[in-house]
Formats: C-alpha cells, structure tokens, sequence
C-alpha cells in the first residue's frame, strides 16, 4: 500500500519538501515518536525504557519533511509485522493466539457492548434519576 502511495507522483511532490522540522527545532518543540525519528532524533522508548526484551529495529530518517515521516511509519509497521511474524513462527504450529479476555466480560468501555445501564448507575449515583438532564426553558 506504502509503495503504491509513493508511487503516485502527485502524493510523492506533496510530500517531498513539505513541512520540514528539522533536528534542532524537533528536539526544542520536545517531539517524540515518529516525529522525532523522521527529524534526525534517535529515541525510542522501546530503546529507552524496555518492559519486555524484544529485537526492536531502529528506524529513522533525517529529511524531517513529510515524506521522511511517512516512511519511517511505513518501515515502523513493516519492523513491527515482522516481529509479530517471528513471534507467530515460534508459537506452536497451528495454534491461534489465545487471548484471556472473552467477549463475555462486562467492560462498560468496550464499544460493542450496551453502554446505557453502565451511565444509568452513575447517574443514580449522583442524585440523578438516569435521565439527562436538558436545560428548561422559560415559560411565555
């Protein structure tokens, strides 16, 4: 999809040149993320601040433009497929990934699930009967 993106002349021109945030404004406007990464910054907090050991690859541009930002998510996404890939690879064969949340379980903020005797209960709560309260106009 990436290539077939940058692959159309009228996106690459737009992109290209446009919006440039160079390494020293980056780093004085404290960007992060991608942002830093396409500005010439080295920082990662999967790097930084590691929870579980993983083979992160770095990725970055230098450009700062948004060109250099797109390709450093593409290559981001890419990295993190590849990792999800491997990981998949030395599971057992066969096997799905297991997941410990079912659909079952009440989570009000789940957005498939009936959200309305969740905010029912808080609005009781509050001294409220459930109903939204609409501001009344005066009477003629």
């Amino acid at each position: 999809m990436a290539e077939l993106t940058l692959g159309n002349s009228v996106i690459y021109d737009r992109f290209a040149g446009t919006a440039i945030l160079k390494t020293d404004d980056a780093s004085a406007m404290g960007c992060l993320g991608y942002v830093a990464r396409a500005s010439g910054i080295r920082t990662d907090a999967r790097l930084e601040h590691p929870t579980v050991a993983l083979p992160v690859t770095e990725i970055g541009q230098s450009a700062g433009d948004v060109l250099a930002r797109y390709t450093v998510r593409r290559d981001e996404f890419a990295a993190s497929a590849a990792l999800a890939g491997a990981g998949s690879a030395s599971s057992k064969a066969g096997a799905a990934p297991s997941c410990t949340a079912s659909r079952s379980t009440q989570n009000p903020y789940h957005p498939r699930q009936d959200r309305r005797p969740v905010l029912v209960q808080l609005a009781r709560a509050a001294g409220r009967d459930g109903r939204h309260d609409r501001p009344r106009l005066p009477a003629d």
